[in-house]
């Protein structure tokens, strides 16, 4: 005698019929016995849906004796599913397990009915699994063993089964973080959230129990590598612990490869999570392929359980993790205390990142190109790698880059870093710079220090005459310790930089990398000036929605800013008085751009006359026909008509106009 089938249905005929077809194409189905559970209607518009359920049940046929048990009430399928299974088993050994959505192959009960009979005697074997993740297959065996429990379609037997327990509770204060992990197939799958959701009753399901039941026991799979059954329904019945978003295709030939190592099998483990990567935002890390440490290890595992899954991408996830941290050590990045900032970059989320970094396909492309740029010169010799991380840009520039030595400085380099650049010889980890270098690199390092300007010029004196400066910034508010006091550079890091001495030389195309050459004296001067005209016109186009519209496009803006600052360093070299016609946004950009140059403001609204604004005096537009001084209109736009206004109606003479436009 075959092994009983336990198959669970509640309102899907359809469903139901189609699972039964395929069902009785088994050519063992006509030595099995069939129990169908039934399940009540909820409410009076599932009754038409249910009778209709059971009159299909009624009509079954083909298999050795079918067993009907109709529900009086609804008791939802999670009891169903328990109750039933705990019936059968409490006559049987050993159970096949469906329901009314499950589409089988015709070789699916043969692989369970083999199964069930070869592994009964293995402890260590628990449960049988019907279906598969879409994998790709090639050079893969038959069947494979791993730790995770797949509910459509499955089996197991009476002396398994009866450790089953569902205590979400009591399975929350009992999974270590490191169990946690493991659970969540090692951080790639949120598997854990339906205990989650069942503790604070969203749901009501059973199958993450019966998969934390295994997994508390040490117990493995088996499964099949390609699927044998079709969940045919799925959106339209109660939570599983997979997502679908694929059409199966059922194999229909028979297995012949079962196991005789019982162990997880990695090259399958592997596979699937290279699927599930492919389709959620986990952070698609192996930890067991570095070289960690027993603590480097914990701590890793212990972040990865931090993982929010209802983020859109594995970047998004790492930022989230980084921006936890940042919380947990209050931190407030317009203040950031000196303090807790050395905690936070001590923190392992950084090592987490780094090897992120090293995984992330953007991340080793960008990197990549920048090794090879610098192959290309043959005047780089000696490079140094600012805030360098675990050392990943530096490892990859020595390979690429055999007889150029790279200095990694970086203020907390983690154990982990240091064992990895052990067998570069051209690489080390510093604590401070004592000699010049051919190259200095800072990649999404500005974004992090308060004064990004006072880093890149006490960096000048290190970096050789006709040397290279190569940055990547990221001034923008992706996570949180990147400081809002550095997002104006978004649009005149460029600009300011070269007055620090540097010609901009070009961007490496698709990256966020830009490469300058030191070729004259500084001018922290006029460094500054620029910045500050920098933050003022931020300020304004940040609060002003059509400025902001108006320059969008940072290509647009950095050449709008170009002109700006050559306008106003010619101004204040002049140190000559200014009258501004208008007192918004521009206004306030030359005022603190200009200072005491600007002797007061202009506007016509009357109401505003003898007002002050940005620390000037406003007054009205008559008062120019007895001055001298040039008159700006101020930045940022303004109508075509106010040149009329001054020239024809005030007879202001056009030599003491001046438009600024950006």
């Amino acid at each position: 005698m075959k092994a009983p089938i336990a198959l669970f249905c509640f309102n899907r005929p359809d469903l139901l019929s189609e699972t039964l077809k395929a069902l009785k194409k088994n050519t063992e189905s006509s030595e099995s016995e069939l129990y169908i559970f039934s399940d009540g209607p909820r409410n009076d518009a599932d009754i038409p849906l249910v009778q209709e359920v059971r009159e299909l049940v009624n009509k079954t046929d083909g298999f050795y004796r079918v067993h009907r048990i109709m529900r009086e009430t609804n008791i939802g399928l999670a009891e169903n599913i328990i109750n039933g299974i705990n019936e059968v088993l409490s006559k049987n050994k050993k159970v096949i397990v469906l329901e009314d959505d499950i589409k089988v192959s015709d070789k699916f009960l043969s692989f369970m009915n083999e199964a069930l009979q070869r592994y009964e005697s293995f402890s260590n074997i628990w449960h049988i699994s019907g279906w598969n993740y879409p994998i790709n297959t090639e050079n893969l065996s038959d069947m494979f063993l791993w730790r995770v429990m797949n509910c459509w379609g499955w089996a197991t037997w009476a002396d398994r089964w009866q450790h089953f327990s569902k205590e979400p509770e009591k399975m929350m204060e009992n999974f270590t973080s490191e169990e946690l992990y493991r659970f969540n197939l090692d951080g790639n799958y949120d598997f854990w959230k339906q205990v989650q959701d069942n503790y604070k009753g969203k749901i009501n399901t059973w199958a993450v129990f019966w998969y934390a039941t295994i997994f508390k026991n040490n117990g493995l799979c088996l499964n099949p590598t390609q699927t044998l059954v079709d969940n045919i329904g799925f959106g339209s019945g109660t939570n599983c612990i997979a997502d679908k978003n694929h059409t199966d295709i059922l194999h229909s030939k028979s297995l012949i490869d079962w196991q005789e190592e019982f162990n997880e099998s990695q090259e399958h483990v592997n596979r699937i999570k290279k699927f599930l990567q492919s389709n959620n935002p986990s952070i698609p890390l192996d930890l067991t392929e570095y070289k960690l440490n027993q603590v480097e290890q914990s701590q890793l595992v212990e972040l990865l359980t931090l993982q929010n899954f209802s983020l859109k991408s594995s970047l998004e996830q790492i930022w989230y993790l980084m921006d936890l941290v940042w919380d947990n050590y209050a931190l407030n990045n317009y203040k950031p205390d000196s303090d807790q900032l050395q905690k936070y970059y001590s923190h392992p989320v950084w090592l987490l990142n780094g090897l992120y970094t090293e995984a992330d396909p953007d991340s080793i492309r960008h990197r990549s190109m920048l090794s090879t740029w610098i192959k290309s010169k043959t005047s780089i010799n000696t490079v140094v790698d600012i805030g360098g991380g675990i050392g990943f840009l530096a490892r990859l520039i020595s390979s690429d880059n055999p007889g150029v030595y790279i200095d990694v400085l970086e203020p907390f380099p983690s154990d982990y870093a240091k064992r990895m650049v052990q067998g570069y010889s051209g690489v080390k980890f510093i604590s401070n710079l004592k000699k010049t270098y051919d190259c200095i690199t800072l990649m999404d390092v500005l974004e992090h220090v308060e004064d990004p300007v006072e880093m890149v010029y006490s960096l000048i004196p290190y970096l050789s005459d006709q040397g290279y400066m190569i940055t990547g910034n990221c001034f923008k508010p992706v996570i949180k310790c990147h400081l809002p006091c550095t997002f104006h550079l978004h649009y005149s890091f460029v600009e300011i930089v070269q007055t620090l001495g540097f010609d901009f030389v070009e961007k490496i195309p698709g990256t966020h990398i830009e490469i300058f050459k030191k070729v004259r004296s500084v001018n922290l001067s006029a460094a500054r000036d620029r910045e500050e005209v920098s933050k003022a016109i931020y300020r304004n186009i940040m609060s002003d929605t059509s400025a902001l519209i108006k320059t969008n496009n940072r290509m647009q803006l950095n050449s709008s800013l170009s002109n700006l600052y050559n306008f106003l360093d010619s101004i204040i070299e002049k140190n000559e008085p200014y009258i501004i016609y208008g007192a918004g946004t521009g206004a306030r950009v030359l005022v603190e751009a200009l200072g005491d140059q600007i002797v007061f403001l202009i506007d016509k609204n009357a109401e505003s006359w003898l007002k002050t604004r940005f620390g000037k005096q406003i007054l009205s537009p008559e008062v120019l026909k007895a001055t001298k001084e040039k008159i700006l209109i101020s930045v940022l736009g303004r109508e075509n008509s106010v040149i009329d206004y001054l020239v024809n109606t005030l007879q202001i003479s056009p030599d003491r106009i001046i438009e600024i436009c950006v």
